[in-house]
């Protein structure tokens, strides 16, 4: 037997729009029911781009890292050079720790880097706003919150 996520909280979504899984008696409970419902919709959504998204972020991530090694020194340097190793997973909860690690780290690389003054510190520092744009982009949401 296989279990489909997505299916399932897609279902259980329109359940509860349609007011199947908590019968609508009052407003409270017709709102309440279609916010689980729209919640629902929004996860099956996420869930279903969720490792490809963390696995772009976090190949970007290292990437951007890997270039940066010939500007940034000290334990800042040693941090980011061991995060570029990959546990080469696909499972969903180790690349969000990855994820998670690199974007700490990503936050202290931009910090230092807006201290520099080379111009290749300045190209980085593109780099790492152009990012930062790019991951907004990718958890963007095409049905969005009440």
């Amino acid at each position: 037997m296989s279990v489909q996520p997505m299916k399932i909280a897609q279902t259980l979504a329109a359940s509860f729009l349609m007011g199947q899984v908590v019968p609508p008696r009052t407003s409270y409970e017709t709102k309440s029911s279609m916010l689980a419902g729209v919640l629902l919709m929004m996860f099956a959504e996420d869930a279903d781009k969720m490792a490809e998204r963390l696995h772009d972020e976090n190949a970007a991530m290292r990437e951007i890292f890997a270039d940066a090694s010939g500007l940034i020194e000290g334990d800042l340097a040693s941090r980011i050079e061991a995060a570029v190793v990959s546990q080469g997973s696909l499972r969903v909860s180790v690349l969000q720790a990855e994820n998670d690690g690199m974007r700490t780290l990503f936050a202290e690389l931009h910090a230092a880097v807006e201290e520099m003054t080379s111009s290749e510190a300045r190209a980085l520092e593109q780099r790492l706003w152009e990012e930062l744009k790019a991951s907004t982009e990718r958890r963007s949401l095409a049905s969005q919150p009440l």
